[in-house]
């Protein structure tokens, strides 16, 4: 029997793959457990995760609910019935290419409970990837944290290789309009601020903790309250280079103001008396 695509909140598991006898199960579940099934465990982290921002419970219920969909539609798998060539295959295998298109992929603004909804817009690229890595990885450590699965299967798998975009920030071919947008999303790569964060965040937020710290950090002020953050050092070498083009603006203005009075005062000085001879 093949499940139907459908959304987490509405999803019908086969009977046999709800989990409750997965095969990575923790040894006792009746005992350290409170959760008789993977959907169960899988809304309880989005649940606790989610709860201080709507944003992050979407993402990672976008997450779980992929991968719980293809254990189950594809794989013919609980969710804890999952290994580690299952969740390898799935990362670098089935994102990358969801397939059956017309199973997987849908419109991007298909509404959740529209028959035309699916769980993909299309394929997945590497940092997409590596970001479903990171959010599943957590998800089964707090799962078995909390003795509902036995092993992490997602700790056996290196992180993805993501490239960084090459960038001149060195300002041999930038204008100065474009190093600082260099500037911007090296801060923003380099410090790991939140949306709202990067919004309110001024090159005045960055700081060196105490004489002896060569390191800075950047005082992040988002929607709660502030905290603080580590600054990597090529950011904290960008800001330099980022502001020296508008100092050197600001230096060609106050020229500007000031040579009319400087070359007026010039011409006062050369009208001196000839002598007699």
């Amino acid at each position: 029997m093949t499940a139907d695509i459908a959304p987490l909140e509405a999803f019908a598991v086969p009977p046999g793959l709800d989990g409750s006898a997965g095969s990575n199960r923790a040894p006792f579940p009746a005992e350290g457990s409170e959760f008789r099934s993977d959907i169960e465990a899988i809304h309880a982290w989005i649940r606790v995760r989610g709860v201080n921002s709507e944003h992050t419970a979407r993402a990672y219920r976008r997450e779980a609910e992929r991968l719980l969909l293809w254990a189950v539609v594809a794989r013919g798998k609980a969710f804890s019935s999952l290994s580690v060539s299952d969740v390898d295959t799935y990362l670098n295998g089935f994102l990358a290419d969801p397939q059956p298109a017309g199973r997987w992929i849908g419109r991007a603004k298909a509404e959740r409970f529209d028959p035309a909804w699916r769980p993909f817009t299309g394929p997945l690229p590497v940092s997409s990837r590596e970001t479903a890595r990171k959010v599943l990885s957590a998800l089964c450590a707090w799962l078995v944290k909390v003795r509902y699965l036995l092993a992490n299967p997602f700790d056996a798998l290196p992180r993805l290789q993501v490239a960084r975009p090459e960038v001149d920030t060195h300002g041999r071919t930038l204008t100065h309009a474009q190093q600082r947008d260099a500037f911007a999303l090296l801060f923003a790569y380099a410090t790991g601020l939140r949306r709202a964060e990067l919004a309110r965040a001024t090159l005045a937020a960055l700081d060196r903790k105490g004489r002896r710290h060569a390191r800075r950090c950047v005082d992040a002020q988002g929607q709660g309250k502030g905290r603080e953050g580590p600054v990597r050092a090529d950011a904290s070498e960008a800001d330099g280079r980022a502001a020296r083009p508008a100092a050197a603006d600001a230096r060609r203005s106050a020229d500007a103001r000031l040579r009319p009075a400087r070359t007026a005062a010039a011409g006062k000085h050369d009208h001196r008396p000839a002598d007699d001879g």
